[in-house]
């Protein structure tokens, strides 16, 4: 049997924009690990520990250094976000998505059989609303982007996957969907479709 392989990328589209947002979220990661060094510094220089009072040396001491930490960390992992891309992959009858940070680190979110998937079609029509307000269902962004990018378009994509309901949204082509739809059940295609 051959194996069939199409991938598909969803570039960020206000790149530049992302960049300078991860740069800056870095910086300000960086910033806070050095504080907190200097506080510790600081602290052993200037601090008495002849009168040593335990509720004193967690208030001005421990709460700034655990502060300056936990806002570092918050800051590094929030910077991964700013500049993401996603990758689309479909391998006969599988299909694969990747997180792209910086266009350097791959991370891999999810993988489904065709034979998961319940509905594909457009994002935003009335099939996709209905679908969205049912409960127990956990909705998946697969883009960084608020518009489509270049010749693609938003589709989504209902899965039951790993115990759950899922609603993904992507922005690919719809040769990409095609591909998907080549590969699976014919009545997942949503009634609405267009």
């Amino acid at each position: 049997m051959q194996e069939i392989f199409y991938e598909e990328s969803s570039l960020l589209n206000k790149d530049k924009a992302g960049l300078a947002k991860y740069r800056l979220l870095n910086i300000f990661s960086i910033l806070s690990y050095v504080f907190a060094g200097l506080f510790v510094v600081l602290f052993w220089n200037f601090y008495n520990l002849k009168d040593f009072n335990l509720v004193l040396f967690i208030l001005t001491a421990l709460l700034p250094f655990a502060m300056f930490i936990a806002f570092g960390i918050l800051l590094g992992r929030v910077k991964n976000n700013m500049f993401v891309d996603y990758d689309y992959t479909f391998v006969t009858g599988s299909v694969r998505i990747s997180k792209v940070i910086r266009r350097i680190k791959r991370k891999n979110v999810m993988k489904f059989e065709t034979s998961d998937i319940l509905q594909l079609g457009k994002y935003g029509s009335e099939s996709y609303e209905k679908l969205e307000k049912t409960p127990g269902i956990k909705r998946m962004i697969l883009t960084s982007n608020q518009l489509p990018s270049e010749g693609n378009d938003f589709y989504y994509l209902h899965v039951a996957t790993e115990g759950s309901n899922k609603l993904l949204v992507f922005d690919c082509s719809e040769k990409f969907m095609a591909t998907i739809l080549r590969y699976s059940n014919k009545n997942i295609l949503e009634k609405d479709y267009k």
